[in-house]
């Protein structure tokens, strides 16, 4: 307790030049699971950015539970301090993104997203404890990290889509 920071791990340093990616473009391999809900996900240009958009459609779910369905993909982080990237909703929405760490722990972070779908940023630090199981079952992060998903819970919204631009790690 001589009032310094504690240093971050090598690997969990802020990297000087952050590194895209490239999860919006046409050539990522997302894979759509339907689960409780209708829906796809798809890559393409909007308004001269990459995006990936996932659309959801709860309108003819029977679930008893609240309906979702996901978006996910292989990613390689393995250095880094955050997960950084922008959102948006056209409706007022609730999404998690879940990460799968080296120990195949699944780590989530859960936002909501304001209406009116202006583009938020999202930071995903990696020295935070997160809601978690699997794996080391710690609620850490431990590198490297091996997959991203995007859940879409009915909310407010029986259908929608959500759009996600400019995943970078920093």
């Amino acid at each position: 307790a001589d009032g310094r920071k504690a240093e971050l791990p090598k690997e969990l340093r802020t990297l000087s030049e952050p590194r895209d990616l490239k999860l919006c473009e046409e050539a990522a391999a997302w894979k759509f699971e339907k689960n409780t809900g209708e829906g796809s996900v798809v890559t393409g240009k909007v308004d001269g950015r990459n995006v990936l958009t996932v659309n959801f459609d709860f309108s003819k779910s029977k679930s008893k539970q609240i309906p979702y369905v996901l978006a996910s993909t292989a990613i390689d982080v393995n250095e880094g301090s955050s997960l950084v990237f922008k959102m948006r909703c056209e409706k007022g929405q609730r999404v998690t993104i879940r990460l799968t760490d080296g120990t195949g722990q699944t780590l989530q972070f859960k936002r909501k997203f304001k209406q009116g779908g202006e583009w938020e940023e999202v930071r995903i630090p990696f020295n935070r404890k997160m809601e978690h199981w699997g794996g080391a079952n710690d609620g850490k992060v431990h590198l490297p990290l091996k997959s991203f998903c995007v859940s879409v819970p009915k909310s407010a919204s029986v259908s929608g889509k959500v759009e996600l631009s400019d995943v970078m790690v920093k």
